[in-house]
């Protein structure tokens, strides 16, 4: 009796594994990436105002994917549009409390930021709101991106965008760039190690930031913000404190 309920455990533990087995290579043929591209444009949907296009996903799903043709579309119009996205993750840290993704590159990304009726930015309002301390909120989970990488960028802000006499550059174009991003409930912080625009004759260009930004329920805090453009540079530390105090 004890040798047969093993042979029949050991039976069961290796019909497991194949059935496993089977199911991964699936996963990791063309009709199971197809699958996943499918669930990740249905997904997007619990969290994101916008409408998410992929129009392939390739790559490893242990190591790392490759999304190629993303696009978000608002009220008809592509306000994000990407040729190339590529991620490189452990599944481990995926799925643990937080998400922690080791790179994220992108390639070609065109971005058209505007005013929507109501006065709100499209891009400031893409995902859906979730936790929430006093006036801010943002995503539940922390997030983490240890390298970001962006190649050959272009935005363009179809509104103006001021803050008393200062001005917001309304083009970057050929917009390159290396940074790492850290989101906590609800406090984000951005550390660049490179980035440069062009602003064509009329706009500002960029040729070097580099340095720290964060922003969290005490405000905002610079870490050696350093910013070079064809004929200034400056370097700024501090912070602007949120509340009642001077």
């Amino acid at each position: 009796m004890v040798r047969r309920i093993a042979a029949i455990l050991v039976f069961a533990v290796a019909l497991v594994l194949v059935l496993i087995g089977v199911l991964f290579a699936a996963l990791q043929s063309t009709w199971g990436k197809e699958q996943i591209r499918a669930l990740i444009v249905r997904q997007t949907s619990q969290f994101l105002t916008a409408q998410l296009e992929i129009r392939q996903l390739t790559g490893s799903l242990l190591r790392g994917v490759v999304l190629e043709d993303v696009r978000l579309i608002q009220h008809g119009e592509a306000i994000v549009s990407i040729a190339e996205l590529s991620l490189s993750y452990s599944i481990r840290e995926l799925l643990q409390d937080g998400i922690v993704v080791r790179q994220l590159r992108i390639v070609q990304p065109r971005v058209i930021a505007a005013k929507n009726e109501g006065g709100r930015w499209n891009l400031a309002s893409i995902v859906r709101r979730q936790a929430r301390d006093g006036e801010r909120s943002g995503p539940g989970r922390p997030i983490e991106i240890s390298t970001v990488t962006v190649v050959d960028g272009n935005v363009v802000l179809a509104d103006p965008l001021t803050f008393g006499a200062a001005h917001v550059p309304e083009r970057y174009e050929h917009l390159n760039a290396t940074l790492s991003f850290r989101y906590e409930p609800v406090t984000w912080a951005v550390d660049f190690a490179d980035v440069s625009w062009s602003g064509g004759a009329s706009d500002l260009t960029v040729n070097r930031l580099a340095g720290g930004i964060s922003n969290g329920p005490e405000g905002w805090a610079f870490r050696d913000l350093s910013v070079e453009t064809p004929r200034s540079s400056f370097k700024l530390s501090g912070r602007i404190e949120r509340g009642g105090k001077p």
